[in-house]
């Protein structure tokens, strides 16, 4: 009688009849009370009538927990009702029971990832897949997933799955082409984009489709344009407005970013992927203080997120709190092991962390070395040319930094000077930022490459590199940001070097060579903290200044009576011992100043650091981070400059150079003065005695005013070609020490 009942319950709810239906489910459980599925037809009716709530249905599956569904329906609940983590702790319990029900690995992953738990929420998907290898919506998620983690090749795999499974085609076509875009494929992607109809152009997801791929195409403020035609007509949706939000960045809008995005510090279910372009925002305007405390919030919330950490940990560094960035960014690290750029983060801190020693920071770096080459085999070597050892070697040059940077100072000239007759030069450039120095720069080559910035897809950038039939691939970059190293685990080239942009190992066994000019950081000079080969550079390579010939005036201690003194680097990159330096320097000079570059929020602590170490508080000046012509500005409002230590300052010392400041620096143990016209010192206490002798001496301070931009000439003159020719007999002498090898095996 009670199935009889039932089954009427069933074709009232059929026909629309739901009050009639609930009703005669509350007299059949009143004679019936263990009639599971009664009981689980009447919770859900009661739902729709909200007289009660997803918790009684929870309490059904608590009571029934050998039920296959009723689980999974209360988690369902949970969602309809925007408690994600009740419906987590539902699916996790009903998991317990049923490990391989599609719907709650399904719901579960969908709801983690809501709650920035991507590494659970991407092992539930595979899960899924595994048991439902049909399953649209799941290939279509993961793809999602694996797209938002930078893992494009991955990502248009599981687009392409989910359309053959049936997938709703035009989402599925529109993420397939970003995965498509964020590999370098333009073209490709812009053919998808053609596949779709023509109704649906002006739609907001294939507006930001649109956007991206005019972005790839160098047209940043067309691409801004339409996504701010996106999001004018879905302003809800999360993923358009953060891709405008990173666009508007990226043309320097930082301000713009900021103010819209700062009130999700004051709000209580805040979007993790707002507060994180909030900090990158805060960051760029140096509000370090808004930074860390929007990064913290989004860690909060999403407390395995990577790259929730990783922005925490940017923001610790670039206050100076290294060891406290390291440690961040070892945590994020251990949560996306194949995130380079997150274990090159690690690694570049850890040359700034004074707590850490050498043999630390190269075991880091073979770590970063073991993962990748374990993880790339190398491509075959290319097949002999005849002629090898008499034709025009192929150089090819891999950056990031092709762009208002100041490694570009350093290869502009190189570019310039190379001979055309013997070398044929390709440059890379990792295309993080292009301006107008990019463009001065691609047309000094004959060969220019852009290689993606946000791609992963490693083994795309190696074919294109061995199609161009490079000899020899020299990184630019090292662990700084936009670096592609784990692409020369590959081995696209014959021969591989590491030069100029960055003071250390890369870590990685397939890097033959690394050129050094001496003075690195942490050992970074010392072949046994080095899987490269190290080669000194055979002379200095010339220095393209900007702003040459502007005049130099005199040293304004002669106006303004006191001697002031500047920290050019970021503060952040100063040691205890060069911050007890500069104090004791102005404690033995009680009228001199020091300017220091670093956020205004942290004037008070730094001060109070001064201060503790014997200056004076009004001795401190503590200014933004400037811009080139600011920075340039600034030169000729000081007398003096200091120079950090163990981390010493590469191009503001040649620019101090050029515009006749003089610059007092500690020579790294072991190491000889490589120029005379620094003030190199041996030890902290010379550093001191050198720069208050010479604040004292103002005949002194007025000659080297004079002096230092015409030597600085003179030897640019006098040397540029000399150190040029050096540096191509050196890649002659490594390729033909190649050749031979090759011919011996």
């Amino acid at each position: 009688m009670s199935e009889e009942l039932f089954q009427q319950a069933v074709g009232l709810v059929q026909s629309g009849r739901l009050g009639e239906a609930g009703r005669l489910l509350t007299d059949l459980l009143a004679v019936a009370p263990g009639h599971v599925e009664a009981a689980r037809l009447a919770v859900k009716l009661r739902l729709l009538d909200g007289s009660a709530t997803a918790a009684d249905l929870e309490q059904l599956a608590a009571d029934h927990p050998d039920h296959g569904e009723i689980g999974f329906e209360a988690g369902v609940g949970w969602l309809q009702a925007d408690n994600q983590r009740q419906a987590i702790t539902c699916f996790r319990r009903h998991l317990q029971h049923f490990p391989d029900h599609p719907g709650t690995l399904f719901n579960l992953a969908w709801a983690l990832r809501r709650q920035g738990a991507d590494s659970e929420a991407e092992a539930l998907l595979r899960r899924l897949l595994t048991v439902a290898p049909g399953h649209a919506a799941g290939w279509f998620n993961l793809g999602t997933l694996l797209a938002d983690h930078g893992a494009h090749a991955d990502a248009a795999t599981a687009f392409e799955t989910s359309l053959r499974c049936g997938f709703d085609a035009k989402p599925a076509m529109i993420g397939l082409a970003l995965a498509t875009l964020r590999q370098g494929r333009v073209d490709a992607a812009e053919a998808m984009l053609g596949a779709l109809s023509p109704a649906v152009r002006h739609e907001a997801p294939v507006l930001a489709l649109r956007a991206e791929i005019a972005v790839a195409r160098g047209d940043d403020r067309g691409g801004l344009i339409l996504y701010d035609q996106a999001t004018a007509q879905a302003p809800d949706q999360l993923p358009l407005r953060l891709g405008r939000l990173r666009l508007q960045r990226r043309l320097g809008q930082a301000q713009a970013v900021f103010d819209e995005t700062v009130a999700e510090l004051d709000r209580p279910q805040a979007a993790v992927g707002l507060l994180l372009e909030l900090c990158a925002a805060a960051q760029v305007l140096r509000r370090l203080d808004i930074a860390e405390a929007a990064a913290r919030r989004a860690v909060d919330l999403a407390a395995d997120d990577p790259t929730a950490i990783n922005a925490l940990a940017k923001s610790l560094a670039m206050r100076g709190s290294n060891a406290e960035a390291a440690a961040c960014f070892r945590m994020a690290l251990a949560l996306a092991p194949d995130n380079a750029a997150l274990h090159s983060n690690l690694i570049h801190a850890m040359v700034h962390d004074e707590s850490g020693s050498p043999s630390q920071l190269f075991a880091e770096a073979q770590n970063f070395g073991r993962y990748w080459e374990g993880r790339l085999s190398p491509m075959s070597p290319p097949p002999p040319l005849p002629d090898d050892d008499r034709r025009m070697v192929r150089i090819g040059y891999v950056s990031a930094d092709f762009c208002d940077h100041a490694v570009a100072y350093l290869i502009e000239p190189l570019l310039r000077r190379h001979d055309r007759q013997r070398f044929h030069v390709t440059c890379y450039h990792v295309a993080r930022r292009s301006d107008h120095v990019t463009d001065r720069l691609r047309g000094l080559v004959p060969r220019w490459r852009t290689l993606p910035c946000d791609s992963d897809d490693f083994a795309a950038m190696a074919a294109t590199i061995r199609a161009d039939g490079i000899d020899i691939l020299v990184d630019l970059s090292g662990h700084t940001a936009g670096n592609v190293l784990p692409m020369f685990a590959l081995r696209p080239a014959p021969v591989q070097v590491s030069a100029i942009g960055y003071p250390g190992t890369t870590g990685l066994g397939r890097m033959d060579y690394r050129l050094v000019y001496g003075g690195s950081p942490k050992g970074g000079d010392d072949p046994a903290f080095s899987s490269e080969t190290l080669v000194p550079f055979p002379a200095f390579l010339p220095f393209q200044a900007p702003a040459a010939a502007v005049p130099v005036g005199p040293p304004p201690v002669l106006e303004r009576g006191y001697v002031t003194f500047a920290a050019l680097n970021k503060f952040a990159k100063a040691s205890v011992g060069a911050r007890r330096a500069w104090a004791r320097i102005l404690a033995a000079l009680p009228t001199a100043r020091l300017v220091v570059l670093a956020p205004p929020s942290q004037a008070a602590v730094i001060r109070a650091g001064f201060v503790a170490d014997g200056a004076g508080a009004e001795q401190v000046e503590v200014i933004e981070e400037l811009a080139l012509d600011g920075w340039l500005a600034l030169m000729e409002e000081i007398d003096i400059a200091l120079d950090s230590f163990p981390y010493r300052g590469g191009t503001t010392a040649m620019m101090s150079d050029w515009r006749g400041v003089p610059l007092v620096a500690l020579l790294p143990e072991g190491q000889g003065k490589d120029d005379d016209r620094r003030l190199y010192c041996r030890d902290e206490d010379e550093y001191v005695a050198t720069a208050v002798a010479l604040a004292s001496d103002l005949d002194q301070l007025v000659e080297r005013r004079a002096e230092l931009p015409l030597i600085a000439r003179l030897d640019e003159g006098a040397n540029a070609d000399l150190a040029i020719r050096a540096l191509e007999r050196l890649f002659r002498e490594i390729w033909s020490t190649y050749l031979e090898g090759r011919s011996r095996a």
